[in-house]
């Protein structure tokens, strides 16, 4: 079949039932090349989010804004979270503008690491930070749906694995890289070289010259823009994020603005529920997506998912360093063996999942695995072991990291019903930032309370907690056909 061939109705239903690729037609040449495109989006998606530790402090050193400095972080996410549903929206209105949409949000990353770049001020980091976040949706929403439409889904499956094995390696990488040119250029060379790695997958996707069937534009939803829906999230986002995120520093729990930024949150979720009412399908959250039970168990086992990991990430480091008595080196050891595990399991994963047309392996063996080393980090971890046995049981958790990795991207890809893809993996993927945001909160309020060796001990028991939750939740995820 020819690239721009136009089909009959039937023909384009036939197509549609059997889920073929709708990009299957391209020449090896532009598959390999928009593959090229999509692994250096996950490489510069790892470039932003792994040095914005340095940088940050960094950059608010510079403009004496240290005691605030973290503010960046989560008004940013903001646009993470809102532009998640939004691009799946966008894609599920117009199905041929995919590859439009991913290097429209990359170019707008390269502008956000622009601006970072000749920052006069804080204010102009965190507004580049806002605009950077858009590589988030590029590769979790766009990305990850164009290399499912280029192969079946056997081979889709290990490509996306790969592609978290290309993230996690460069998680392991960019840090220590980052450091090195900051110590040696300034701050500002880093947000160069992530406008630079941004420009890359964009300019790549655009040397392609990919253009979608026409038969492509009759699975099109024509829903005309939810401009009400949007807002709302806007607002409900607005509200909940810095509530959440800045409690316990800029904005404290209890202080009139705390309680005007909740009340802009509840506020703004009535109006995005009265939304979804009376839109319907033709929502920026379509009804039938959020009753879809695969939707819904993806979403909430990505929010469980992430809310139970980040109990070791956040905080287990810290743990050693100062109630174990660990080295930094020790620390940052234990967080760098706990990525081996991806490099072996993520291609084998995503494979499993498109072979088989499901979840239950990642799905069983990961919450085994994740139930058992934060067990024994709830139940067993103190001060006086052997600094060595933290770093051996988060190694092991690493196993559980790499299911999931694939679990929640090649996943649903799989997973979801070709009408249901769009719009629902960018509703799923919101469940990723809201749960790290959520954590960050419960967590650093049980820290603050009950100081790091105890409040480690009630986090890593909550987490324990969610984890059964997050399996239970995980369960009925099941391949519907279209």
């Amino acid at each position: 079949m020819k690239e721009n061939e136009k089909q009959s109705p039937s023909e384009t239903k036939k197509e549609f039932d059997s889920e073929k690729p709708l990009l299957s037609g391209l020449s090896n040449t532009k598959k390999l090349l928009l593959l090229a495109a999509m692994y250096l989006s996950a490489i510069g998606t790892m470039v932003f989010s792994g040095t914005d530790s340095v940088l940050l402090p960094k950059a608010a050193e510079q403009f004496g804004a240290l005691d605030y400095y973290s503010v960046a972080l989560p008004l940013s996410s903001i646009v993470t979270i809102v532009m998640m549903p939004l691009s799946g929206f966008l894609m599920a209105r117009n199905p041929t503008i995919k590859i439009k949409l991913f290097v429209v949000e990359w170019l707008i990353t390269v502008v956000g690491g622009i601006v970072m770049a000749c920052a006069q001020n804080y204010a102009m980091i965190v507004l580049g930070m806002m605009l950077a976040r858009m590589c988030f949706p590029a590769v979790y929403v766009c990305g990850f749906t164009i290399i499912r439409e280029l192969y079946d889904a056997k081979q889709a499956g290990i490509y996306m694995g790969l592609m978290n094995t290309v993230m996690l390696a460069s998680n392991i990488i960019v840090p220590t890289l980052g450091g090195a040119v900051v110590d040696g250029f300034g701050w500002r060379w880093m947000y160069v070289i992530i406008a630079v790695s941004a420009a890359l997958p964009a300019a790549v996707a655009i040397l392609t010259h990919v253009t979608y069937p026409e038969y492509a534009k009759g699975l099109s939803t024509n829903s005309p823009f939810d401009a009400v829906g949007l807002i709302s999230l806007v607002v409900t986002m607005g509200g909940f994020i810095p509530f959440v995120a800045l409690g316990r520093s800029l904005v404290p729990f209890g202080t009139p603005f705390s309680w005007i930024l909740l009340a802009t949150a509840i506020v703004g979720c009535i109006a995005l529920a009265l939304s979804i009412k009376k839109k319907g399908d033709e929502s920026i959250l379509p009804v039938p997506a959020l009753k879809d039970r695969n939707v819904l168990c993806f979403f909430l086992g990505n929010f469980t998912n992430n809310f139970a990991i980040l109990s070791c990430f956040l905080f287990l480091p810290a743990y050693m360093m100062y109630a174990m008595g660990g080295t930094a080196v020790e620390a940052g050891l234990a967080t760098s063996l706990h990525s081996i595990p991806g490099f072996i399991l993520g291609a084998f994963v995503g494979g499993w999942i498109g072979k088989h047309q499901s979840v239950k392996l990642p799905v069983n063996f990961g919450a085994v695995v994740r139930l058992a080393v934060i067990g024994f980090f709830a139940f067993f971890l103190n001060p006086t072991m052997p600094i060595w046995v933290p770093i051996v049981v988060f190694f092991i958790g690493g196993f559980y990291t790499a299911m999931a990795g694939s679990l929640y991207t090649a996943g649903p890809q799989i997973i979801l019903s070709a009408k249901r893809r769009a719009t629902g993996i960018g509703i799923i993927s919101m469940g990723q930032n809201l749960g790290s945001a959520t954590a960050t909160c419960v967590y650093g309020l049980l820290m603050s309370a009950y100081g790091i060796e105890t409040g480690l001990h009630y986090a890593f028991m909550l987490a324990f907690a969610v984890v059964i939750i997050n399996w239970l939740v995980m369960l009925p995820v099941k391949k519907e056909d279209d």
